[in-house]
Order: structure tokens, then C-alpha cells, then sequence
């Protein structure tokens, strides 16, 4: 291993030290010598760069793509220029149409697919609204760059049909894909590339500006040999190898990170994408234009409109929120909107006693749903509640302690919250947190632990349940009652979602790929399925790791039910049209109301513990039992028993015929590894007659 660094090491530093001297000969020689001193010191670079990249592939195997196709695009590169530099130290004609050609091409789809394999392995389910501005940026670069190449393209074009018209239109053409796919990949909002993404972004820019250039210079008539842009193909390649080095160093998986941000750099790209595709279309009105940069132009900014219509409909929702504010306030009072979804209110002359009973009437007339695109959308709000000038002198201080009395008030559940002194010090530790987890985030601090469900009539385990746990950096591993009710608060849930969700899909894609046929259920609070794109979203993660619907369940809690029931219809029935399994967690533990299991598309029942605790001493707990799990089988639903920490309970609800159970009993949710150890102990005695296998 230690001659493997030293050596990958010389290597990287020999690479650089070529290119350095390649560049400094452009500059500093002249005629042949400098011809040759350039291209042969860059060709020599390229190859050093398609050695690190075979280092990388040494390093990790054959098995990941996002390392073995980079290596072989770098080394079919450096195949096809070493072939054209045999031909011309030769002192042969370079050929129209040669071998060179082939290996040349052959770097644009190896590359292209390299791109394709690290988004997909960096997307965690992206909103329609996100791939739209990854559209707008590629078409809105890809225009441009029509504009740009017009006259290579028309050079190109001109004369009979031949093979060399083919290759002279595919290298700008095939550069044109590599900028706009990367202009793509840079507006996609919510998507963490890795800290050496930028490498392989701006090595395949510099190498396809190089391409770009170099094809005008020689339209022009004014290309000369051995300049600094000769080097800067071997610059490009050797950014885009380092990145491959950088992939491979990791040990661990790529992990894919989401943003709780909407991320203002990507959205800048499609707004910049969608202004150079406008004008684009300016510019055309003026003079003559390629066809294909007229169409790209007017495809981007459709796209654009596409997208602008989403935002229109969120500020429409704004806009009728803030109506609604104003129909019940006062002539007097002030109100303003703070940004995203946060308003302010600024009453006049108004008491302790007064300010609790407005924030209980906005309330309520908020908990009224809205009409948006016929649509009923329902929502809720949290109000606190600043005093002058008990709490504050200034507004600047009233609104930081209204703002620390809202969370107060959606963490108690009472929805409005007078601000005290007592808050500070709650705040404090609130805020700390809370920007510890956004960190926790986009850094693998949340980790996944699996527990085993058990099929009951045949002691086989094919279903596991996600549980997410916070392996923080000082506090040790967190259980989800320390942070989830932060994570609401703090508007997060959706991000955790996905973050949890990846995890658990690729973990699920690695036990399909070591033949193990187990499905993963995820569990979904209320605040994550009132997201209209969780559906199609899902369906993207699943799509990108490959993972059938089907071994996928989604569990998701009565409370989320009896609140829409129509949302609830929609929601679901999308999910199930995906091949989603559908799963009712701690069933019968509140209100409920059982004809939403009539009216749901449902496919799974799981008894809440506390039937299943007390129901060994409790005759009636074990009645209730009984006919749930009659009601689930008569409805076609499959039932689980969650909890079970007992022989006795675990005896008694088989006898009852549940499906399937989990619980302590049998195991803790503990993670993946552990769990293959315990699944590999229990199928060396599966002969035997079952016997549940716990963990400590």
C-alpha cells in the first residue's frame, strides 16, 4: 500500500510538472522546436492522467462505474493523439478520416456516461421543478454555444456528403453536449456533488474550450501549433483525472447530500441560462443565426416558463395567505411579510390579553383551506408573541423574541406562544441544535439502523424497517425522540426524508445485489406528504439505484389521514400507481376513523405497541387484538405486530394469526452489518424449528 501512495503520488506531481513545462514552452519557444516540445510533453501528460486514473480503478475495482469510465475516456484520448503524433513525426499526411478518430470520439459518451453515473448517484429524488432548471441550464448553454460554433458548423456543412463532413460536425457538436450537460448538473438545486466536483467541471471546460477554439482559430485560417491552447487539452484531462483520484480515495460509498437550501448558485444558472436563450432570440431577430441555435434558444426559455409557472403557483398561495391576514386585522395594525412563509404582524395599542386573542383568531382562519388551481390546500401556523416594551425597545429586538416564542409555540403544540425571559435560555440550546443538524445533514451524520420483520407463519425475514438515528460528533448516537421535533420545527423534515430515504434504497440496492430479497419500510411524518412532488420524487430514487417499487414501503401515521382525507387519496394513490407499498403505522393509537381503510389504497396494518404490551395480562388488550387483526385480514391487508419484547407475546399473537411481527424479542434495529451477521446465524439453523434470534 505504501509503494502504491509514493508512486501515485510521483505520478500526480510528474503529470503537473509536464504540463507546467508544456505551458512554459508555448510561451517561451518558437517554430517546430516549440510544436514539439508542446505537444509532446502534453500527450506525455495525458498518459500520466490516464495512469492515475487506472491507480483509482486499482483502488476501488471494476465495480464502480464513476471511476472505470473516466479512466477509459482519458486513455482513448491519449490512444488517438499518440496515434497522430506517430503519423506526423512519421512525416506522413495526417488522413481526413483515421483510427484517431475513433478513440477520440470514443471520450465523448465514456465521459458523458461518467457524468450521468455521478449525478445519479448524487440525487436523492429531485422535485420536476429541479429538473426543469436542469434543462434550462443545458439548453441555455447548449444555445449559446450554436451561436459560437455557427461558423464551424456552416464550414462543416458545405460541399457533398463524406465521412469527414460527419466528423467535422460531431466534434462541435459532441462539445456542445459536454458544456451543456455540465451547465445542467451546475442548476440542479438540492444536490451536493462532493468537494472535487468543481475539478471535473472545469477540466471538461477548459478541454472543451480548448475543442472550441481551436475548431474557430482553424475556420479562420488563424490556428497556430504549440500555443498555450495545445496544453490546454492536457490541463483539462489532468483536472478531470484528479477528480477521478479524489472519487476513488473516499472508502466509504459516495453518499448523496441534500440541501436544506434552495440553493441560490443553482438557481442563478437557470436564470442566466434562460437570459442568454432570450437573447439568443434577440439577436436572431437582428441577423442571421443557425437554425439550431434559434430552437435551443426558444426550447430553453419554454422550459423556463415551465418553470416559472411552479413559483407562480407557491406566491399565488403567498398572496391569498396574506389577503387572508389582512381581512382580519384592524385598520391600524401593520402587516408584512418576513420572507419564505413567515409573516409579521405589528398591532396597535394592543395588550397581553388582546395579542393571544388576534393570534387565535389568524389561526383559525388559516386552519380554513385554500382554493389554489382547484385544489384544496390546507395549512396551520404557529404565531409568538413579542410586547413592548416588556420584551424590547426596538422592533429589531421584538422580532427576534416573537421569533424564539413561534418556535416555543409549535414545539408545546399550542400554536401561539407569549414570549418570557424563561425562552432565552431554551432558545439557546434550540438554535445551537439546530444548526448542528443541518450540518448533520449534508456531512453522514444521520445513519440508518434496520429492524427485522418477522413473518409469522414461516420464521423468514424479508422486510426490515428504517430507523434513523444522529451519530453526533460529541453527544454519541441520538435516538430520534432528541431531534425529531426539532427537525418540524426547524422546517427540515423534507430534507431528512430524503436523506434517510437514500440511505435505506442504497442499502436495499446492496442486499438485491448480494441476492437478498429484503424490502425497506421508511417511515413519512404528516409535514412530508403534504409535498404534492413526494410521489414523483420517490419514484427517482428508485429509478436511480436501480431498486424495484416494490421493495419499497412507506409508513406513514392516522394522524396524516384523518387530517386530508382527500390529499391523503392523492398522495397515495400515486404512490401506489409507483408500485409503492403503503403502511399504517401505530394503528389504533388515537382517533381514528375506520372507513379510511374502505376509502385508502392501503396495504399494510402495524398494531401499535401498547395493544401488543398489555395484552398478555390484559383480557381485553388481546380481544382487541384478535379483531384488528380479523378486520385487517377481512380488508386484505397484511398485519404486523410491532413491539413484541416477549416469548409470551410472540407465542400469542402467532396463535392469533398476525403476519408479521417485530420487536426486541427478536431484534433492536441495529445497523445493516449487524443485521447480516444475525440474518447469516439464523439461515445456518433454519433447519431447525424456529426459534426467534435476538440481539442485545
Amino acid at each position: 500500500m505504501g509503494t502504491r501512495v509514493t508512486f501515485r503520488g510521483g505520478l500526480v506531481w510528474a503529470m503537473g510538472l509536464f504540463l507546467v513545462a508544456a505551458v512554459v514552452g508555448s510561451l517561451a519557444l518558437y517554430g517546430d522546436t516549440r510544436t514539439l516540445v508542446v505537444d509532446g510533453l502534453g500527450i506525455v501528460a495525458v498518459w500520466m492522467s490516464a495512469g492515475v486514473c487506472w491507480l483509482a480503478v486499482s483502488r476501488v475495482g471494476l465495480r464502480h462505474p464513476e471511476v472505470t469510465l473516466p479512466a477509459a475516456a482519458v486513455t482513448s484520448l491519449a490512444i488517438g493523439l499518440t496515434y497522430l503524433a506517430v503519423v506526423v513525426v512519421g512525416g506522413r499526411p495526417v488522413p481526413l478520416v483515421s483510427p484517431a478518430d475513433v478513440a477520440t470520439l470514443l471520450f465523448y459518451p465514456l465521459m458523458l456516461a461518467a457524468l450521468v453515473v455521478a449525478v445519479r448517484r448524487h440525487v436523492r429524488g429531485l422535485a420536476s421543478s429541479v429538473w426543469l432548471d436542469c434543462a434550462v441550464g443545458s439548453l441555455g448553454a447548449a444555445s449559446v454555444l450554436a451561436v459560437l460554433l455557427s461558423p464551424v458548423l456552416d464550414s462543416a456543412l458545405t460541399g457533398s456528403p463524406s465521412m469527414g463532413i460527419v466528423l467535422n460536425v460531431a466534434y462541435p457538436m459532441l462539445d456542445l453536449l459536454l458544456v451543456a450537460t455540465i451547465a445542467g448538473i451546475a442548476a440542479l438545486q438540492g444536490v451536493r456533488m462532493g468537494s472535487r466536483w468543481g475539478l471535473l467541471a472545469v477540466g471538461l471546460l477548459v478541454f472543451a474550450g480548448a475543442d472550441i477554439v481551436s475548431a474557430l482559430q482553424r475556420i479562420a485560417d488563424t490556428y497556430v501549433a504549440g500555443t498555450p491552447l495545445d496544453a490546454g487539452w492536457g490541463v483539462g484531462i489532468a483536472l478531470m483525472a484528479m477528480w477521478v483520484d479524489g472519487v476513488a480515495r473516499t472508502d466509504r460509498p459516495s453518499s448523496p447530500e441534500t440541501r436544506p437550501a434552495t440553493g441560490a448558485a443553482a438557481l442563478a444558472v437557470s436564470v442566466a441560462a434562460t437570459m442568454a436563450g432570450l437573447g439568443v432570440l434577440v439577436v436572431s431577430s437582428r441577423t442571421d443565426l443557425s437554425t439550431l441555435a434559434v430552437v435551443l434558444a426558444t426550447v430553453t426559455l419554454l422550459a423556463g416558463t415551465a418553470r416559472t409557472q411552479g413559483a407562480f403557483h407557491r406566491l399565488a398561495q403567498l398572496v391569498q395567505v396574506g389577503a387572508r391576514l389582512g381581512e382580519n386585522l384592524r385598520d391600524g395594525d401593520l402587516l408584512a411579510r418576513l420572507g419564505g412563509d413567515e409573516f409579521a404582524v405589528l398591532l396597535q395599542d394592543t395588550g397581553h390579553d388582546q395579542a393571544v386573542d388576534v393570534a387565535v383568531k389568524l389561526r383559525a382562519a388559516l386552519a380554513v383551506p385554500f382554493d389554489l388551481a382547484n385544489i384544496a390546500l390546507h395549512t396551520s401556523a404557529s404565531v409568538g408573541i413579542a410586547l413592548f416594551p416588556d420584551d424590547g425597545p426596538d422592533l429589531s429586538t421584538l422580532l427576534r423574541k416573537a421569533d424564539i416564542a413561534m418556535y416555543k409555540a409549535k414545539s408545546s403544540g399550542h400554536g401561539q406562544h407569549v414570549y418570557s425571559s424563561a425562552d432565552d435560555a431554551d432558545d439557546t440550546a434550540r438554535l445551537q441544535t439546530v444548526q448542528e443538524l443541518r450540518t448533520a445533514l449534508t456531512s453522514d451524520q444521520l445513519v440508518v439502523h434496520y429492524q427485522p420483520k418477522i413473518d409469522l407463519d414461516t420464521g423468514e425475514v424479508h422486510s426490515v424497517e428504517a430507523l434513523v438515528r444522529w451519530d453526533h460528533p460529541t453527544r454519541g448516537l441520538l435516538y430520534p425522540d432528541a431531534f425529531l421535533d426539532l427537525i418540524e420545527e426547524a422546517g427540515l423534515m423534507h430534507a431528512m426524508t430524503l436523506v434517510v430515504l437514500g440511505i435505506a434504497l442504497d442499502q436495499a440496492a446492496v442486499w438485491h445485489a448480494q441476492g437478498q430479497a429484503l424490502s425497506v419500510a421508511v417511515n413519512l411524518s404528516a409535514s412530508s406528504l403534504v409535498d404534492a412532488d413526494l410521489p414523483d420524487e420517490v419514484a427517482s430514487m428508485l429509478a436511480a439505484r436501480g431498486v424495484s417499487p416494490g421493495a419499497l414501503q412507506l409508513e406513514i401515521t392516522e394522524e396524516f389521514l384523518m387530517a386530508d382525507r382527500d390529499r391523503a387519496r392523492d398522495i397515495l394513490t400515486r404512490l401506489r400507481r409507483h408500485g409503492i407499498q403503503i403502511s399504517v403505522d401505530d394503528f389504533g393509537a388515537g382517533y381514528s376513523s375506520l372507513s379510511y381503510l374502505r376509502d385508502l389504497p392501503i396495504d399494510e396494518l402495524k398494531l401499535d405497541r401498547s395493544f401488543i404490551l398489555h395484552m398478555v395480562d390484559d383480557p381485553r388488550a388481546a380481544a382487541l387484538v384478535a379483531s384488528t387483526i380479523a378486520l385487517a385480514h377481512s380488508l386484505d391487508l397484511r398485519m404486523v405486530a410491532e413491539g413484541v419484547e416477549s416469548d409470551i407475546a410472540y407465542t400469542e399473537i402467532t396463535r392469533l394469526g398476525c403476519d408479521q411481527a417485530q420487536g426486541y424479542y427478536m431484534s433492536r434495529p441495529v445497523p445493516a452489518a449487524d443485521l447480516n451477521d444475525w440474518l447469516s446465524t439464523r439461515r445456518a439453523i433454519e433447519r431447525l424449528p424456529y426459534i426467534p434470534q435476538r440481539l442485545p
